[in-house]
């Protein structure tokens, strides 16, 4: 059963994949709706930035970037409550959601300094970025199943799209 066949299969993905987040939280000591979007955040960022960094192995250049933008995209098919959870930004009384998400921040600054994107042009491209994956999947998980437009084929011509505007960019120091 997938998207195309199911028109409550991303309902069910989401709630599936929250409910066994919730499950490992009480194991944990959360108390407050802010401690589990914490620990949702810190889960989200951490297993994101690990599956990028498994899908960037052995590639550079546009060729990591592109792998990055694509990976995402899966994350976000596969684990859509920890994606979402990366949505919002680390609150202060918590270090740990910071820590995560500037682990993942200058992961990306990695992967964009080395096509020539650096300092606080990096930063919005990593906006960007983010903006596309999310608003295309979340347009992917909202559509009618008799779309006929594959979206694999929407997203990768998003991505090559988002490659070859980077040069657009001006850059703006840090």
């Amino acid at each position: 059963m997938n998207s195309s066949t199911n028109p409550f299969f991303w309902d069910q993905l989401v709630a599936t994949d929250i409910s066994s987040e919730i499950k490992s939280l009480l194991a944990e000591e959360v108390n407050t709706i802010p401690e589990m979007r914490c620990f949702l955040a810190i889960k989200g960022y951490r297993e994101l930035r690990q599956q990028l960094e498994t899908a960037v192995q052995g590639k550079t250049g546009e060729g990591a970037l592109r792998a990055v933008a694509f990976e995402m995209r899966a994350f976000a098919h596969e684990r859509p409550g920890l994606f979402a959870a990366t949505f919002k930004n680390s609150i202060a009384e918590f270090p740990e959601w910071r820590c995560e998400q500037d682990s993942f921040v200058g992961f990306l600054v990695g992967i964009l300094t080395a096509v020539g994107v650096t300092g606080d042009t990096a930063h919005h491209a990593i906006r960007i970025l983010q903006s596309l994956v999310r608003s295309l999947v979340l347009h992917e998980m909202a559509t009618s199943f008799v779309d006929p437009l594959d979206y694999d084929d929407t997203y990768g011509l998003a991505v090559e799209i988002y490659i070859r505007g980077l040069i657009a960019l001006p850059v703006v120091a840090k």
